[in-house]
């Protein structure tokens, strides 16, 4: 397998969920390969529990055990298939801040799918209040531009940016990234039928 299939293979199911949620044409999240944060800062806040719509997309948020969020992503301009992704909020100093990861897709997760899929997570900055979402990504530009300024380890999967870096010196990324990190913000409201 070359770097562009072992690319494919995160890509759609990672960076393609991510890009539904409105990014910018030129701009996509960076993937990491270790969590952004640890246990300990992880949050549950059921006020996010329900479905927000943007203008074109849909998600839906519910419970899934052990302190996560299940996340269907639906575009309703397209007739592709919902996404489904697990989510994680956790705070950092003031900040609140959602990490993506993929589920299986429904698909058995059978010893040989499980040994193709590569475990990759995105990140989220959150602003919550209400019935008011916004979402905005950490940019793969702004990390590739910064990189070096923050000691991250990382390599590149085809044209795909992928962090190697420790939890540790991601969540230092968070605490020191400005707001030029975030791409967006892209704006949801709570859809109250949806409740």
């Amino acid at each position: 397998m070359n770097n562009d299939e072992v690319s494919r293979g995160f890509t759609i199911r990672a960076v393609l969920a991510v890009l539904v949620l409105g990014s910018l044409a030129a701009c996509v999240p960076v993937v990491s390969l270790n969590p952004y944060f640890e246990d300990g800062l992880k949050v549950f806040d059921h006020g996010l529990i329900g479905e927000w719509t943007s203008e074109d997309v849909r998600l839906s948020f519910s419970e899934s055990g052990n302190g996560q969020y299940r996340l269907v992503i639906i575009d309703e301009a397209e007739e592709e298939k919902d996404i489904v992704l697990t989510a994680r909020l956790f705070r950092i100093l003031e900040g609140d801040f959602l990490e993506l990861s993929t589920e299986s897709g429904g698909q058995e997760p059978d010893a040989l799918f499980v040994r193709h899929e590569l475990p990759v997570r995105t990140l989220y900055r959150l602003e919550f209040d209400g019935d008011s979402l916004e979402l905005a990504f950490l940019d793969d530009r702004w990390v590739a531009e910064n990189a070096d300024e923050f000691e991250l380890s990382h390599l590149r999967v085809g044209d795909e940016l992928v962090l190697t870096a420790s939890t540790a010196a991601l969540q230092k990324l968070i605490i020191l990234a400005d707001d030029e990190a975030f791409a967006g913000p892209e704006e949801f409201r709570r859809n109250v039928q949806g409740r």
